[in-house]
């Protein structure tokens, strides 16, 4: 019995061994960890899509933002019967001002008012790309968004969004402006899937737009080297050419070689260098992905009883256009074809009209008399961020060709009233009825106010 015993603690101890070794090989063949965006890093290679990118860059350019907002209008209105989209000169131009002053803007208003046409349109008017993501009311954090790693398959499952993300950050996409709209956005709450970029978009340095998708690098050693890599590794790093062998020996079942994690870890590093290891080349330290200067965030909502309310948090970092009225053609519409505008040249266009702006003292003064209102009647007071949003908007709306008043009126009907909207205090809405006469949209929403509170 006692050797029958010894017997079974010796095959137990043997087969012990050869699952360890099993389990060694299956994890070193896990392969890509994320497949999708591997897929995206291929995609961009090929020729059609470096064709595709040639085509829209050699187009005739865009040098201003009057002709950008004549082109956008023209390019709409002039299309097809069935295919025609009506905007104001002020919708286009409250478009393109909310680019220059966030990269979320959010488009609301009655439904068939264009909003989820206006971001499709406009791209598609100055050749740059458009990324439709649908939000679904079942979303409750980041992953809905942004995809999960599945540690049963040792894979990162990508969604769509992040797929989009990734392939508008690759260098052939960044001179190209890029559009994800995040359509009916407020199905879910935006302050839980959407924090971390409402958090990392309020960064001045850019080179920290980061969004991390796991907690470690996902990147895996490859399963093969060429010749010539092998070559210099032996050469330069004879260490770490050693443990390079060790695993492959391993993987083809050999118990002996086994490599700690920190061995591995120093392979790893080393490959890393120089681009061999396994997985999306672009994501930084292999687990993070970067949201680049030529991407925008559009999101579309509507106000019922199947949506969420958006916080103040969300409504304070974003711009909003509100669409409260169906288009009208306005005369005869001058048919265009698709122009260009770069990255490059669309922010310099933004700087420029910000940095020239020689009324920012008057706006300054405005928005000082408005707030000393809402202070005495309301007891609310709006921030900074808000005072330096309306300069610039103003400052890149009416360079391209609108009027001071209009810009005022648009911010404080959409950014300022909606502090206070919803208060009871009927006397308090006819001081700032007073206190803004001069802009027509913020009175008629007042207006508006005062009657249902009479």
């Amino acid at each position: 019995m006692k050797q029958r015993i010894d017997a079974s603690n010796a095959l137990n101890e043997h087969l012990l061994q050869e699952l360890e070794s099993h389990k060694t090989a299956l994890e070193s063949r896990t392969g890509d960890t994320c497949p999708s965006l591997s897929k995206v890093d291929a995609e961009v290679e090929e020729q059609d899509f470096k064709e595709e990118v040639k085509r829209r860059t050699q187009r005739p350019p865009i040098t201003s933002l009057v002709e950008m907002v004549s082109h956008v209008k023209n390019y709409a209105g002039s299309r097809r019967k069935e295919e025609q989209l009506f905007y104001t000169d002020n919708d286009i131009r409250a478009f393109l001002a909310g680019m220059a002053v966030s990269r979320l803007i959010i488009l609301q208003g009655m439904s068939g008012t264009g909003k989820s046409s206006l971001p499709r349109i406009f791209i598609e008017a100055i050749s740059g790309f458009n990324r439709l993501i649908p939000v679904e009311s079942s979303w409750r954090d980041r992953n809905e968004l942004l995809g999960y790693y599945n540690d049963f398959n040792k894979k990162f499952n990508a969604k769509s969004f992040s797929i989009e993300l990734y392939r508008s950050s690759k260098d052939r996409s960044q001179m190209i402006p890029t559009f994800i709209v995040l359509d009916e956005m407020n199905l879910a709450r935006v302050e839980y899937y959407f924090s971390d970029f409402l958090a990392i978009l309020q960064e001045p340095d850019h080179d920290k737009w980061l969004i991390e998708l796991v907690s470690s690098d996902m990147r895996t050693l490859p399963m093969e080297l060429p010749d010539k890599v092998k070559q210099q590794m032996n050469k330069d790093e004879p260490t770490t050419y050693a443990i390079w062998e060790k695993i492959e020996k391993s993987r083809q079942g050999d118990l002996k070689s086994e490599i700690s994690d920190e061995k591995k870890t120093e392979l790893t590093a080393y490959l890393a260098k120089l681009g061999e290891l396994t997985g999306a080349k672009d994501l930084v330290a292999g687990r993070k992905i970067r949201v680049t200067d030529n991407i925008w965030f559009i999101g579309t909502v509507n106000q019922d009883e199947s949506t969420f309310e958006i916080s103040d948090k969300v409504y304070d970092r974003a711009q909003v256009v509100s669409l409260n009225r169906k288009g009208k053609p306005e005369g005869k519409y001058q048919s265009t074809n698709q122009k260009y505008v770069s990255v490059d040249v669309l922010e310099s266009l933004f700087e420029t009209a910000i940095s020239s702006y020689k009324n920012k003292s008057e706006v300054e003064d405005r928005l000082e008399t408005l707030d000393a209102v809402l202070m005495d009647k309301f007891d609310i007071s709006f921030g900074n961020r808000i005072v330096t949003q309306t300069v610039d908007f103003a400052a890149v709306f009416t360079a391209a060709g609108g009027k001071l008043d209009d810009a005022l009126d648009y911010q404080i009907s959409t950014k300022i009233l909606r502090k206070v909207i919803s208060s009871d205090d009927r006397e308090a809405f006819l001081k700032l009825l007073d206190a803004t006469k001069g802009y027509p949209e913020t009175q008629r929403l007042i207006s508006k106010r005062v009657k249902d509170l009479r």
